[in-house]
């Protein structure tokens, strides 16, 4: 454990052990359940930590092609997704890994699971559902030809997938019918969609787009943009506190009213954000950064990049610190 002072506040974070990958790694996806977590890279190799990040595994899927998703069902059982529809599963915690028919030559873009239910969605409106994690898929119809970069469920009944030129769909009964929400006045890309709770949630996107609903996705207002750019990812963690990444990481402490730089520096532009217990872990194609925590009154922002392909405990007078 590695405790710091900073302008008054006691910080503690924990380093990240990252484990040595195949040169050219682009980082793609993230997921967690428990202390477990998993990082996919583009062309297959899969990084997996059973504590969060103290130590890291890593091995190979076992076939060939470009890997854009990972979702896991619990911390043994996992389904990836990508190019040509393909999808792999696993329920050993990554040692044998069977390919699931997916009836689909669509690029998949995004996974998700809720218990046993999961969701996939790509290219020309593809949205397919598993209803006995992950073992077999079948096609929804989504009534879009547009492509989906995002789905997002809060339980096994309610959802929404998102995408390109505004495209937002919503469900209740788990997919069964998928309706377009209207979205007036926007025509981007919607990269992400994340809801706290059955009433709050947000879609963004770019350029710098920031919707937000208060009840339960019926109506969307545009928010002023914070920043400007592309905003990939957007997460709220246990404590209300959220996340969003894109240029840079913004944090609000006000469920979303007010967003702030949190003060992190890094080399590319920010791709995902991940909560993993009481942490969130932010990455870009070939960084992962650690951590933000929480003081009384305000979030403080620890970091330090950790380029996946070494093999190292991050030393203590290599962290970055700041606030805001």
């Amino acid at each position: 454990m590695t405790v710091l002072a900073l302008a008054g506040l006691l910080l503690a974070g924990e380093a990240l052990r990252a484990a040595p990958v195949p040169p050219g790694c682009w980082l793609r996806d993230a997921a967690a359940a428990g202390e477990t977590v998993w990082l996919l890279c583009e062309d297959g190799p899969v990084l997996k930590s059973a504590d969060r990040g103290e130590t890291w595994s890593h091995f190979q899927l076992p076939a060939a092609g470009r890997w854009h998703a990972v979702a896991l069902v619990d911390e043994e059982r996992a389904a990836v997704a990508g190019a040509g529809g393909q999808l792999l599963t696993t329920e050993d915690g990554g040692h044998t890994w069977a390919r699931r028919e997916s009836g689909a030559a669509d690029d998949l873009f995004d996974i998700t699971f809720v218990g046993e239910s999961g969701w996939a969605v790509g290219d020309n409106g593809l949205i397919l559902h598993s209803d006995d994690g992950g073992l077999s898929w079948a096609r929804q119809a989504s009534f879009t030809r547009s492509r989906l970069l995002a789905v997002f469920f809060l339980n096994e009944k309610t959802g929404w997938a998102a995408g390109w030129t505004g495209t937002l769909l919503r469900t209740r009964d788990g997919g069964g019918f998928w309706e377009q929400v209207e979205l007036p006045g926007v025509y981007g890309n919607l990269n992400d969609i994340w809801f706290q709770d059955a009433d709050n949630g947000w879609a963004v996107g770019t350029p710098g787009l920031l919707l937000r609903t208060r009840d339960g996705g019926r109506s969307w207002q545009l928010r002023p943009p914070p920043a400007g750019g592309v905003f990939r990812s957007i997460r709220f963690d246990a404590r209300g506190r959220g996340f969003l990444a894109g240029d840079r990481l913004l944090v609000s402490e006000d469920g979303g009213e007010t967003w702030m730089p949190a003060g992190l520096e890094t080399r590319e532009a920010l791709v995902g954000v991940l909560p993993v217990r009481d942490e969130v872990w932010v990455f870009s194609p070939h960084e992962l950064h650690l951590a933000v925590l929480q003081d009384r009154s305000r979030t403080a922002v620890i970091s330090q990049a950790v380029p996946l392909g070494q093999d190292r405990h991050l030393p203590e007078n290599q962290m970055n610190t700041d606030s805001y």
